[in-house]
């Protein structure tokens, strides 16, 4: 898990920072990376670097809205219900953090948070 600091207008017009939850499993880091042949971390900086927006939009809209969550009171889950989920994607927070991360030229945004998000992936053989 790992959390990010967003600042944004929510839709009263009044400034807020609030700290954004994510995490992705083991068995959902490696069914992921496993899917692309160079590993997704490596896909999405080929889309970024061919300029392929489609793709680039598509790759960080899936990774930002399924891996964020709310952590369980008592510590021991990371919760990602449907319902947070759409609650998190009509919000505020979510068009700051996917703005903020579109409109950097350098992709950089995108690939830190891809590289939070895979810091403690184990390896596993790339899919052929």
């Amino acid at each position: 898990m790992f959390k990010r600091t967003i600042s944004y207008e929510d839709f009263d017009g009044n400034q807020v920072t609030e700290v954004l939850l994510f995490n992705l499993s083991n068995p959902e880091l490696m069914t992921l990376q496993a899917s692309y042949p160079e590993g997704y971390a490596k896909h999405l900086e080929s889309a970024l670097e061919a300029n392929d927006k489609k793709e680039v939009v598509k790759t960080l809209q899936d990774l930002i809205l399924n891996s964020y969550g709310e952590k369980s009171s008592d510590g021991r889950r990371f919760v990602k219900s449907e319902e947070a989920k759409v609650n998190f994607e009509q919000s505020a927070a979510y068009d700051a953090l996917f703005t903020e991360m579109l409109v950097d030229k350098t992709g950089q945004k995108a690939i830190d948070f891809v590289n939070a998000l895979f810091a403690n992936v184990p390896k596993v053989p790339a899919a052929e």
